[in-house]
């Protein structure tokens, strides 16, 4: 009575043992799902936020350049410093640019 007892303890304990083994294994595969969902997002958040960056970091300059070349395109009637200022700014702006590419090369 006591073998048989003891045999249904332990067939019993295998039942639960097998299924506790079949959960672990399911929450471990979704354990890794959602990590590789979280992953992929966080990638995906990244190239978001650099290219949020590069794109604000080039349209300064450029906002810049695109301004003053249009301040001399037209015929604005400022003297020959102005205009050699601006000159400046603009070359300034572009080697500003140039400097942004090599750094993303």
């Amino acid at each position: 009575m006591l073998a048989y007892r003891l045999f249904d303890i332990k067939r019993t304990y295998l039942i639960d043992h097998q299924r506790i083994q079949l959960r672990m294994k399911s929450f471990t595969k979704s354990i890794e799902k959602t990590y590789e969902e979280s992953a992929v997002f966080g990638v995906q958040r990244l190239k978001s936020r650099i290219v949020e960056q590069i794109s604000h970091e080039f349209r300064t300059p450029l906002t810049c350049i695109i301004g003053f070349a249009e301040m001399l395109e037209y015929d604005i009637l400022i003297d020959e410093k102005q205009r050699m200022e601006y000159a400046s700014y603009i070359r300034n702006e572009g080697l500003r640019l140039t400097n942004l590419i090599n750094d993303i090369i």
